[in-house]
Formats: structure tokens, sequence, C-alpha cells
């Protein structure tokens, strides 16, 4: 789907008093710098697409509240539910800002397709977040694909570092950076081998500092996406502040700009 993103402002409407004639609307805000094609894209900033129950009746209102159902905003319908009370996410907001929050040891939500993207994509993964804790080696952010098998994809964090994992091998970029508001992107194009995933910390691509199975390439075409955790398992839970994600099916760099300047306004970075 094609989408525009962004934020404009608006003017405003006058109108005579006692004329019966209710004021326009605003305009609607102009479109985003660059028009994207969308994957999915989860913004909790928008209270409108969270709510407390998986069909959404309830709507989450107030901080603290937990969280059943995030709606994908991107029009493709990728809405990510989790069911158990016990492993909901929490909703927050402070000094502006606003969340979902994880627990670090069950918590996840899951769609039930892989955002419409097949085994070998061209995809961008750009997520803002503030890692609170790192405790194992592998803490999953966006897995794609059926928990267990090889050749699959999953933007990660933990002590292992930022990386991508396939459960067969990795591509590695330095150590896990902790209690910073930052916009990670992880990104690869079609045919690309686990050697060849980059990554991203705001606007700077960071070097790899290590691979597994580098030679690799991933084709696991399995259904399924999920945020936080090893599918709708408890394995490498992450522990984060999560203001958003953005995913594309593409690994052109104007549109991981585009996407890295909107998600940095989330957590009140100029990028």
């Amino acid at each position: 789907m094609m989408l525009g993103l962004g934020f404009g402002i608006h003017r405003l409407a006058l109108c005579r008093r006692g004329n019966g004639a209710a004021p326009p609307p605003p305009p609607p805000p102009p479109s985003f710098p660059y028009q994207l094609t969308l994957a999915a894209w989860y913004d909790p900033s928008d209270l409108g697409t969270l709510f407390q129950d998986t069909v959404g009746t309830v709507p989450v209102a107030a901080d603290g509240d937990p969280v059943a159902l995030m709606q994908d905003k991107s029009g493709n319908g990728h809405h990510m539910t989790q069911s158990d009370p016990a492993r909901q996410p929490v909703y927050r907001s402070a000094g502006g800002l606003h969340w979902l929050e994880t627990d670090g040891a069950d918590d996840s939500m899951s769609t039930p397709a892989r955002l419409g993207l097949p085994g070998d994509p061209s995809v961008t993964i750009s997520a803002a977040i503030r890692v609170l804790a790192a405790t194992n080696s592998v803490e999953r952010v966006l897995y794609l694909g059926t928990p267990g098998n090889n050749y699959t994809l999953c933007a990660s964090v933990g002590t292992g570092g930022f990386s991508w994992r396939h459960n067969n091998g990795n591509a590695v970029f330095g150590s896990t950076v902790l209690n910073t508001d930052l916009v990670a992107t992880w990104l690869r194009g079609a045919g690309a081998t686990y050697a060849g995933g980059r990554f991203w910390l705001n606007d700077a691509e960071q070097t790899q500092t290590g691979n597994s199975g580098a030679t690799r390439i991933p084709t696991d075409a399995s259904q399924g996406a999920h945020l936080f955790a090893h599918g709708n398992s408890t394995n490498n839970p992450a522990r984060l502040r999560f203001y958003g994600m953005v995913v594309t099916p593409t690994d052109a760099d104007a549109q991981r700009q585009t996407i890295t300047t909107h998600l940095g306004g989330k957590v009140g970075l100029v990028l």
C-alpha cells in the first residue's frame, strides 16, 4: 500500500457566530517527503490503534493499561495481538512520549501472516526503541516465520549485540546500547547472504563485527510475524520500550532515511 506519513500544522478556520454552520475540518496533513510502500506500521502514540482486548472493543486510554491488540496502520491488516493477559505489554506515556513496555520475561505479540514478505525478501525493519536490559544473547525485536525454523529472519538485540539472526547463522553489529532512546534499522536486499545483512543506529551505519553461516541465504517462507520474543513462545524475550516500527519491502536508502527521520520524532531525536 502506498502511504504518506507525517505531520502538518493545522490552519485555523474562522466562521461567523450564529450562522449555523460548523467550522470546516482541518486539512489533512501533508504527505511524508517520500511516498512509502509499507509492509507494516505500528505506532503506540496513536491510541486509536491500541486496545485492551484482542477484538478491539476496549480502548487503551491511560498509562499502565495492558495492550492486547496493536493495529497495523499500513492498511495491510497485520494487527499484532496477545490473548494471554500475563504476556501483554503495557502502554506507557510520559514527557510527551508514548510507548509499549515489555517485561523481558514472556511478553510478546503476534500476527498470523509474515507481513506479506517472501522467505528471501528485500526488507527494511526500523524501530524506535530503548533497550532496558540485556540478559540473553538473543532477544527478539521482530521475528518472521515459524519459531525454531532455520533460514528465518529476525531483528535482535541482547548480550550478543545488535544483530540479524537466522537460527542457523547471524550477522552482528557491535554491543547493544542500553537505556538510550534510538532508532535501530535492520536492512537487507533480496539474495543477500547472512553476512550481507546491514544495520544502522539512528542515521549511522554500523560496522559488522562478526557473523556465522556467512554464505547462507534465508529461505524460510513460513507464516507468522512476532514482536518482542521468539514467536508465541517465551524464548528470547526483549526488555524494551517500543515507540514504533515501520517495515518496508525494500532496501532503498531513501526510504530508510525517511523512516529514520519519522521514527526519530517519536523519541525527540532530530535525524
